[in-house]
């Protein structure tokens, strides 16, 4: 069907495809006038067949062209489009695969994102056709291997992949790369913030312990920073290792998935017999000790590893609220609080207000509040959830959003956002 479609296009009126640049090294291809530079719907017309190419055309052709180039199952052949900001306008420069004639274009300066990837994908598609890499109709037909220097392993395991797409390969440490089997040791090495009662930005972090099936090797302290404060991150291995069961390591399995996964905001599969590491939370009352009794990471790492909580995270991943749960300062820091009814935000637990309830005047300042403008806390949820069924007599809970997952290894990667101080109310 694809080739008699083609067929078809042999009238000489063939409009839909069209392409423009203006390039003084080759005759055949220069624009018909200067003007046609400045028009919105820009055109390049092949002057054999009198087939078009626009600058709206010009991006579906060149995805076309990459999908046509021969590949295997590690193949992603696309273009790969940059944008950036040049002044007051946008330039975008698109890298096509390493089995193309060409490698790099670079566009022009455009007032609009949208405009400067059309620009580039229209200046490929005219350096294509004069290397007889798309046909007289505009359609791949012939590719001509060019001699490309670029080391496929300098640009990552699959091309135009923006997993890949960084300023040096990322690769995965041999130490990983383990047969998948299910084990039945596991080396536990314990990870904690060296800050004085384990503070980091206003809350107490828990101490992780890290189980591997291989002992881990020496890791210097992990210098972290984000927000105007920084920390070192320690990690110290137990000298005994633990073992465990298929059933455990399931239940670890699936508590590791569900604490990556509310972390990431995203799902993760994998089967346990492939899993490189594991998570587990230390117990609360081990949580001074680790920093500053050394004795604790030689005894047995059951005792350390708080296993009620890996099994009730792993049998389900949110929990109904009980007040009672939530009498003291540091089980409020460890609460996570989620709300389906707001795109499924999540919020860190400031306290229980027992001095409020939905029907109460919401504080000055917060969210609920919006200025003045409703006088009772259920009245703004309502404004936007008219169908909204709470009990007028439980307590507020005060909050605070958890705000996008930062990198906070990658120093030049973090925004320093501008935090206001303030708080949230959640029924």
């Amino acid at each position: 069907m694809e080739e008699y479609g083609r067929s078809l296009y042999e009238v000489a009126d063939y409009r839909d495809r069209v392409v423009t640049i203006d390039d003084d090294d080759n005759d055949e291809f220069d624009l018909q006038s200067d003007d046609l530079v400045k028009l919105e719907d820009e055109f390049f017309i092949e002057p054999s067949t009198g087939a078009q190419l626009s600058r709206n055309g010009a991006i579906g052709l060149l995805y076309q062209y990459c999908a046509s180039l021969p590949g295997d199952a590690y193949s992603n052949h696309i273009p790969d489009f940059k944008v950036t900001q040049s002044g007051i306008g946008y330039i975008c420069n698109v890298t096509l695969p390493l089995n193309a004639p060409i490698s790099l274009i670079r566009g022009e300066i455009q007032p609009s994102k949208k405009k400067a990837k059309q620009d580039a994908a229209f200046r490929a598609c005219i350096d294509l056709r004069k290397k007889e890499a798309i046909n007289e109709r505009f359609f791949p037909y012939k590719i001509r291997m060019a001699q490309d220097e670029r080391d496929p392993e300098v640009e990552g395991l699959m091309e135009n992949n923006k997993k890949f797409s960084r300023e040096y390969p990322f690769h995965n440490p041999m130490f990983w790369d383990t047969e998948s089997t299910i084990p039945s040791e596991l080396y536990v090495t314990v990870l904690w913030l060296d800050t004085p009662d384990l503070m980091y930005h206003e809350r107490r972090h828990r101490p992780l312990c890290l189980l591997t099936r291989r002992p881990l090797p020496p890791i210097p302290p992990l210098y972290i920073h984000g927000r105007g404060e920084w920390a070192n991150t320690v990690s110290r291995e137990m000298s005994l290792t633990v073992m465990v069961t298929e059933d455990r390591l399931q239940t670890l399995s699936m508590f590791t998935i569900r604490l990556l996964s509310i972390a990431a905001n995203k799902q993760f599969e994998c089967d346990p017999a492939s899993f490189p590491y594991w998570i587990a939370p230390v117990r609360v009352e081990f949580m001074d000790l680790i920093a500053n009794d050394p004795s604790c990471l030689h005894g047995p790492p059951d005792k350390l590893i708080s296993w009620d909580e890996v099994f009730l995270g792993a049998k389900e991943r949110w929990q109904e609220p009980k007040i009672q749960d939530l009498a003291t300062s540091s089980a409020r820091q460890e609460c996570l609080v989620y709300t389906k009814g707001e795109e499924g935000r999540r919020y860190y637990l400031r306290e229980v207000r027992k001095d409020l309830c939905p029907l109460s005047t919401p504080p000055p300042g917060s969210r609920e509040s919006d200025n003045g403008k409703f006088s009772r806390i259920i009245d703004w949820y309502l404004s936007y959830r008219p169908k909204l069924n709470v009990n007028l007599d439980q307590p507020i809970w005060e909050v605070t959003l958890i705000t996008r997952l930062f990198n906070y290894v990658r120093k030049e990667s973090i925004e320093e956002p501008q935090i206001i101080d303030g708080c949230t109310l959640s029924l």
